[in-house]
């Protein structure tokens, strides 16, 4: 029968046998030393290097020796498949390549740690979205508990009160008459025929739009530049207004509306138009004959400075330099006032 093993002594050993070769071993210690009652000096004693041996600082070190059953691990050299650190009791430290074997939905998978850790964050996500959903499910099956509730007392005062339970059969018997069931369904007959109405036109009226009323516009501003699309848009909307109907022009009033724009919106951007253009026409005019005027001024001001100081005369120099073409009325002004003034300073 073999022998039982102690749990104790095995815990021991096994620890032993894992910190062998990483605690440095005790030196042994002769019998007599053992027994001497003096400490010994624990300083080493310095011995001296023989000449042209390599000191320790030119040795090179040796590579850490790891003990046994621990390897190297490197470092993931790629990008991340994402952004996280990792830590040990003194500070951050570098990801390693670890690869993590795991179990999940019935299947064995294995992932590198920082797939890991963005399938935790998944995880976190997917949790949180989850606490939600139960705490809306929650929340529905209180209200509908609640209802029940309801429910269940009218159905005891029902049964427990003889004149509630007949006056509310009274009340189903007429609400279920055969002629309210024939205005019930004729009024969902109704209901469900203006929907389709209501969309039959919503789509009329956006073909109304885009075929006939826009296109029209843009023809208007084409033909006369000095009118605007929103205006010609802003009189459209305000003469459609008497015609409105749940929130657009019913189609049988399209034909007064086309005659609108033909018969009086047209007009009045022509005449609107004409107006602008003369206008603009008239000020451009105007603005000519001031610059036209200021040209004349600034001629008969030389004129007259050349009367009072004659080019050449008195040790003045003769100036033939013509003079630029003036773009604007202030140009023209401004040259006349210069003329006389440069005529002047050197007639002093």
């Amino acid at each position: 029968m073999p022998t039982p093993v102690d749990v104790s002594d095995a815990i021991t050993d096994a620890a032993n046998s894992a910190l062998e070769g990483i605690l440095p071993e005790a030196p042994e210690t002769p019998e007599s030393d053992a027994t001497s009652e003096d400490t010994p000096d624990p300083t080493p004693t310095a011995t001296a290097e023989p000449e042209g041996e390599a000191t320790p600082e030119d040795t090179p070190a040796d590579p850490v020796t790891l003990p046994e059953g621990y390897v190297t691990v490197p470092t993931i050299g790629d990008s991340l498949a994402t952004e996280f650190e990792l830590y040990d009791p003194e500070g951050a430290v570098e990801i390693p390549a670890l690869q993590v074997e795991y179990k999940a939905n019935g299947k064995v998978r294995r992932d590198r740690l920082d797939q890991v850790v963005k399938l935790a964050q998944m995880g976190v996500y997917n949790h949180q979205r989850e606490v939600a959903r139960e705490q809306e499910a929650q929340q529905q099956m209180a209200s509908l508990q609640e209802r029940l509730a309801v429910r269940e007392q009218q159905i005891e005062r029902l049964l427990t009160d003889e004149s509630l339970y007949s006056a509310a059969r009274d009340q189903y018997l007429d609400a279920n008459t055969p002629e309210q069931r024939a205005h019930r369904l004729a009024e969902e007959n109704a209901a469900l025929r203006q929907a389709q109405e209501v969309e039959q036109h919503r789509v009329q009226a956006s073909n109304f739009y885009n075929n006939e009323l826009l296109p029209s516009i843009q023809e208007i501003t084409k033909a006369f530049p000095e009118v605007s699309e929103d205006e010609l848009a802003a009189y459209i909307a305000v003469a459609a207004q008497p015609m409105m109907e749940r929130g657009m022009v019913n189609p049988r009033h399209y034909d007064t509306l086309r005659n609108y724009l033909l018969n009086e919106l047209v007009p009045w951007a022509r005449s609107t138009h004409t107006s602008r253009t003369a206008k603009i026409e008239a000020a451009r005019q105007s603005v000519s004959k001031k610059a036209e005027a200021a040209q004349v001024s600034a001629q008969k001001a030389k004129r007259a400075v050349g009367k009072v100081v004659k080019p050449g005369s008195r040790g003045l120099p003769a100036t033939n330099v013509k003079s630029k073409p003036n773009a604007s009325i202030d140009d023209a002004v401004d040259d006349a006032i210069d003329s006389v003034l440069s005529s002047l300073s050197l007639s002093t």
